[in-house]
């Protein structure tokens, strides 16, 4: 089809580039290159939710060719494909409605959010920040806060289709779904450069500071930690508000794959807990029977002792036996408690008592003088 310069001019300045291009059946990629190709400006990114609150900026002139001609758009190449029918076992996609702004209809937070920002004066760099537990998590400029209430308040409204929804978090609302949590920010694009500062009484003395351009798009973003997709943003070919879908799949991907991290976690924590107790108990047991060893070991040294006592004394009493010398009293009393204590510290005889007496015969309670139990 052929259609004049003027008149796609204007028909691109009145509606979205994706209005005019189902009019004309054809991709709005192919609509833009056909712009493009023969100089007609396009709307930037969020020129249309600007343009409800007064503050879109002029329209550029359409610019002047040497030659003017009809355009004549490739249907065939550019035409939008047919939609597919869909498979009733595929997942579906999440449908978010198009944000329009109604103060009076927005939703709860986004209209806390939105009135936080609106009372909030930019700090030096023109940033406006909003946290806490119950406002979305924020970093704009004063040209973008309308335009962040129609993304949040599209997104708040999505959630219960995905059976999700929004709790207090430490910092900011978190998105829950499944009892699992997830982070996210909305934030402005932006540049920085470095411009020189000088001082105004020393020309010798001075430095840097960042000087920061807002570009009037916005960006979604997932801060939670998971291994997937974490940034949507308005680009040159589709704004955000085309992306929010996707964007609240991707809470949902985001809370999915954080519950099952979190499951794995807990089984390695559980198995390792497991190791631990099975590690401990081994440990236990073994040194339960080191300690058995030791008791041993000592109980058999008291009877070799007591074995070794009772044979010097034996020899003792030979000698004493070839003496035609009368022993004292005090050496019949060192003889006796000397026998008396040989035989005391033996526990062969206790160690047998105990051990037909019936119970356990394991303990060890000590030696020299202390009963064995």
């Amino acid at each position: 089809m052929k259609i004049s310069r003027e008149e796609l001019y204007r028909r691109v300045w009145e509606k979205p580039v994706t209005h005019i291009a189902k009019e004309l059946d054809i991709s709005d990629v192919g609509l833009a290159k056909a712009c493009r190709k023969h100089a007609i400006p396009l709307p930037p990114v969020g020129y249309w939710v600007k343009l409800k609150f007064g503050k879109a900026g002029s329209r550029p002139p359409l610019p002047k060719l040497a030659v003017e001609s009809e355009i004549e758009i490739d249907a065939r190449r550019y035409r939008l494909a047919p939609p597919v029918k869909a498979d009733e076992n595929e997942p579906k996609l999440v449908v978010v409605p198009q944000p329009e702004l109604q103060a009076e209809k927005l939703s709860r937070f986004t209209a806390a959010t939105r009135k936080k920002l609106l009372s909030t004066k930019p700090d030096r760099h023109g940033f406006l920040e909003c946290s806490g537990p119950e406002l979305f998590s924020c970093r704009v400029s004063e040209g973008t806060v309308e335009y962040a209430a129609l993304l949040l308040d599209a997104v708040e409204k999505a959630l219960p289709e995905v059976q999700a929804k929004l709790v207090k978090g430490e910092k900011a609302l978190e998105f829950e779904h499944d009892g699992q949590r997830v982070s996210f920010r909305l934030f402005e694009q932006h540049s920085r450069a470095e411009a020189p500062v000088q001082d105004p009484f020393y020309k010798r003395l001075g430095g840097t500071e960042y000087v920061y351009t807002f570009t009037g798009k916005l960006s979604l973003e997932i801060t939670s930690y998971f291994d997937g997709r974490k940034k949507w943003g308005d680009g040159a070919r589709e704004s955000l508000s085309d992306k929010l879908g996707s964007f609240v799949q991707g809470l949902v991907d985001a809370a999915r794959a954080l519950k099952k991290r979190a499951q794995e976690m807990e089984a390695q924590r559980l198995r390792w807990a497991e190791e631990a107790r099975v590690r401990e108990e081994r440990e236990r047991e073994n040194r339960a029977l080191e300690d058995f060893r030791q008791k041993l070991l000592a109980e058999a040294k008291a009877s070799n002792d007591s074995q070794l006592m009772l044979a010097y004394l034996l020899r003792i009493q030979e000698r004493l036996a070839e003496s035609d010398t009368p022993l004292q009293k005090h050496a019949h009393e060192w003889l006796q408690r000397a026998q008396r204590i040989a035989e005391q510290t033996n526990p062969e005889l206790r160690r047998v008592r105990r051990l037909t007496a019936g119970g356990e015969p394991d303990p060890f309670s000590g030696y020299f003088g202390r009963a064995l139990i």
